[in-house]
């Protein structure tokens, strides 16, 4: 996945600090708290990370694009609906 703003280009595995100076300001920002497992022998660890949303609308000729990080790092990249 990748994300073109301008001249560059956010991929997965950037830092949020990349996609803002790339991309500038998103249209929304979510943010939430998610727990994940780790199994380590016998024992179940729980650790919470932060999941950050980002949507950026590129006007209405153009599908807008949520970025997912997890503790500060794209992970994922989604395609919306048309922006506006």
């Amino acid at each position: 996945y990748a994300l073109r703003c301008g001249n560059n280009i956010v991929t997965i595995g950037d830092p949020q600090i990349k996609a803002l100076q790339y991309c500038g300001e998103p249209a929304l920002k979510q943010v939430s708290l998610q727990s994940v497992y780790a199994r380590f022998g016998n024992r179940i660890v729980e650790n919470t990370i932060q999941v950050d949303n980002w949507t950026y609308n590129f006007g209405s000729s153009q599908l807008m694009t949520i970025l997912i990080f997890k503790n500060g790092t794209l992970t994922n990249e989604v395609t919306g609906q048309h922006g506006f």
